[in-house]
């Protein structure tokens, strides 16, 4: 029996149908009336041959690699400084895992983990229970070390903030990456504000993009 969709998963390919749509758009009116052939992968962000580079993208550098965030995945409406700033702490966990910090050592990496919430549980797709924090990362690192080449690339970023109720989400678009191997997922962080002004994220949903590669390892 077919496991049904979450609200979150059926959002996310709504979204993901709406991207392919516009890079659609954008490729054929750069092409001036040719015919190009675009992707037919659901999850293909690639610009054709014949777009034009969309030179406004968003970059956030960090030393193991630089996420680049397409402009097409991002509200118009322009980013409140919580919603950056949320979106800022919600990367360095991915550099950490990418650079096998696995102690958190680095000054981004440990300004992160401060805001981790005592009770955060991650949701991973298709595994049976909520993980702390701590088994969270032992899972990573042994999934992650057992292929060097395994690696975590972020290819969107987007917010959304609700400063009134003091409660936030940051969804990121992940393109995993090991030998043999490449799929795309998506993370999201539930992020709420403590009562002196302190923003927490309290849980991670992982989510893989195929049943094939679907669960926590």
């Amino acid at each position: 029996m077919a496991r049904p969709k979450s609200a979150l998963r059926k959002a996310l390919e709504e979204k993901a149908a709406a991207h392919a749509a516009a890079a659609e758009a954008a490729a054929a009116a750069a092409a001036a009336g040719s015919t190009t052939s675009a992707s037919n992968s659901e999850w293909e962000q690639t610009p054709t041959p014949a777009a034009t580079p969309d030179t406004s993208n968003t970059s956030v550098s960090t030393p193991a690699t630089t996420y680049s965030t397409p402009s097409s995945t991002l509200p118009n409406k322009p980013k409140s400084p919580i919603a950056s700033e949320l979106e800022r702490l919600s990367l360095p966990g991915i550099t950490a895992c990418n650079t096998r910090d696995w102690t958190f050592s680095s000054p981004a990496a440990r300004e992160a983990k401060a805001h981790v919430a005592p009770d955060f549980e991650a949701l991973w797709d298709g595994y049976p229970r909520p993980l702390t924090f701590e088994e969270n990362i032992a899972g990573t690192r042994e999934l992650m070390e057992k292929d060097p080449n395994y690696f975590m690339e972020v290819v969107g970023v987007s917010s959304e903030v609700d400063e009134e109720r003091g409660e936030g989400s940051v969804w990121l678009e992940i393109a995993v990456r090991w030998t043999d191997v490449e799929m795309r997922g998506f993370s999201e962080l539930l992020w709420r504000r403590d009562e002196v002004g302190k923003w927490w994220c309290f849980r991670h949903t992982g989510m893989r993009t195929t049943e094939e590669h679907s669960g926590f390892v």
